[in-house]
């Protein structure tokens, strides 16, 4: 007998070792997520900026794109020059070299195109990258002209690539961007690309619902922006800090040879583009005017999550702890009783050990766990409970769930709760829903709750697992401050925009549109008909839709 309990004292041991560095690895493993999760959202505002400076070109090409409609595609220098004029390039479209327009002339009309163009500029001449007898892209007018003098005259359909975008937003009526290009008022020193926006004549001048036949036909030209990615990019680091370091691939593929921007310069220096070194690192791919862009974000030696990284050793140790009493009380019980009774004991011990055990992981975990019996009265809780709503576990033990509830969904929860009695199950069980929860201290935080249930001795139990959003909610609220900083920009720069979906009949007025004609813009109604109205009677048949 005594080797039969030497040998299950062993066991136990053993059994107590390999939970131990079990749950040393668990924690570990958790700490590692959570910090993956930290360098995942202090990575997010980097992509949003870059899709919204991408987003704001299309806000400037359709602004630019006023000017040929209203001169009814008859441009002189100085039409361009006061849209420029009124705009901040640097500031509202960080990158843009300037804003352009690009003419489409046919063949059999390139000589009289240019006598036309040299009645305003003698010097002008149409030159191009490879000869070819299609239809020719040429660039009209770009301003600022100083910088931009080099491409006057260029046919950009001429080359593959650039003609290959222009044909894409002829057919799309939508902005299409180039791959990445050697720009020619650059240089050809550094990567950049060219946004491009149709311009239809009437009455194609808005590209919805017009078929694809109907567009190649009613094209005139093109609005456009040249961008330097250097420049556009250049600042998006200040969003992350020299924690984050970032490296953008034209498509999908990762390689030397499809880098158009490297932030800290080490796939240049080192000729790898693997960050397989750096701890942390995410890869996201980005749809930007018809061009796909891969990011590749990792993490830089600055980068440090805030983790306890005590937690496995202090798992380790609390597991070697509960190992060494269990062992020891086992060794004394077995000597002291009888075998049934010392089974018995172990058994107790064992079972002891996995709930505290459990507790220990549970309360691990960044997300407030809440166990509620079918009347909603809380039955257990994990300390995570004190970090996140600051109440004390054991102080809400048996009270009803509606005291972590806002007033609003307090008011509601019988009801819920006489539902679920009589239905056994609730529509939102298993999904994430978010509302609001009352701290400790009153204030309310917006939260995300997942709720399950189960059965355990015929009685039916709720889970709900509890997690804070509020640095989601912080990001998506400074996404929405960037959106109206945009519209805050259009209405401060003095103009009126006006926008129309001819499929619903809906009507934006935007700027100071209602101003400039004696009204209220939020006063006028917002359908076609107000337009309408608005249109001078003697204009009213050329702009008619």
């Amino acid at each position: 007998m005594f080797k039969r309990i030497n040998l299950t004292l062993v066991l136990v041991v053993s059994i107590g070792l390999a939970l131990s560095g079990a749950a040393y690895f668990l924690v570990e493993r958790d700490l590692k997520l959570d910090a993956q999760l930290q360098f995942e959202r202090q990575s997010e505002p980097v992509i949003t900026a870059l899709k919204l400076r991408v987003k704001s070109f299309s806000f400037g090409l359709r602004g630019a794109r006023a000017v040929p409609l209203m001169m009814d595609g008859a441009l002189l220098p100085q039409h361009f020059q006061k849209y420029i004029a009124s705009r901040k390039l640097a500031d509202e479209f960080p990158g843009a070299l300037g804003f352009g327009f690009i003419r489409r002339v046919a063949p059999q009309d390139v000589d009289a195109y240019v006598v036309e163009q040299r009645k305003l500029r003698p010097e002008f001449a149409i030159r191009t990258l490879t000869e070819h007898a299609e239809d020719k892209f040429v660039i009209e007018y770009i301003e600022p002209l100083a910088p931009n003098q080099k491409v006057v005259g260029l046919d950009i359909g001429s080359e593959a690539l650039r003609r290959s975008a222009a044909l894409m937003a002829m057919k799309t009526g939508e902005m299409a961007m180039t791959v990445p290009i050697q720009l020619v008022q650059a240089g050809k020193t550094e990567a950049g690309f060219l946004v491009l926006l149709p311009y239809y004549a009437e009455p194609f001048d808005n590209a919805g619902g017009i078929r694809m036949s109907d567009r190649e036909q009613a094209l005139v030209g093109w609005v456009y922006a040249p961008v330097l990615i250097s420049k556009m990019v250049a600042d998006l680091n200040d969003l992350a800090g020299p924690r984050i370091d970032f490296e953008i691939y034209s498509g999908r593929n990762i390689d030397t040879s499809t880098l158009i921007y490297d932030d800290d310069g080490h796939v240049a220096q080192s000729g790898q583009v693997s960050v397989e070194h750096r701890r942390f690192s995410r890869q996201v791919e980005v749809e930007l005017g018809g061009q796909i862009w891969t990011l590749m974000l990792s993490s830089s030696d600055n980068f440090t999550p805030i983790l306890d990284q005590s937690m496995p050793s202090l798992a380790m140790t609390f597991g070697l702890v509960l190992t060494f009493f269990i062992s020891l009380a086992f060794h004394n019980a077995t000597r002291l009783k009888m075998r049934a009774q010392t089974l018995a004991e172990a058994m107790t011990l064992q079972a002891k050990r996995r709930e505290i055990q459990l507790d220990a992981v549970l309360d691990s975990t960044s997300d407030a766990i809440v166990t509620a019996d079918k009347h909603g009265t809380i039955v257990s809780t994990n300390q995570t409970m004190r970090r996140l709503l600051g109440y004390e576990p054991e102080a809400i033990i048996g009270k009803n769930v509606s005291v972590l509830m806002g007033d609003a969904d307090a008011a509601e929860h019988p009801r819920y709760l006489a539902n679920f009695r009589h239905g056994g199950k609730t529509s939102v069980m298993g999904k994430g829903r978010e509302l609001w929860a009352k701290h400790a201290d009153g204030h309310l935080l917006p939260i995300e709750v997942n709720l399950n249930q189960f059965e355990l001795s015929g009685e039916v139990f709720l889970v709900a697992q509890i997690h804070d959003i509020s640095l989601r909610w912080k990001h998506e609220n400074a996404l929405r401050a960037s959106q109206r900083q945009l519209s805050m920009i259009v209405d401060s720069a003095g103009i009126g925009t006006w926008d129309l979906n001819l499929a619903s009949g809906e009507a934006y007025f935007g700027g100071i549109y209602g101003e400039m004609l004696g009204y209220v813009s939020s006063e006028l109604t917002a359908n076609i008909s107000t337009w309408r109205e608005l249109v001078h009677p003697n204009d009213l048949s050329v702009a008619q839709i």
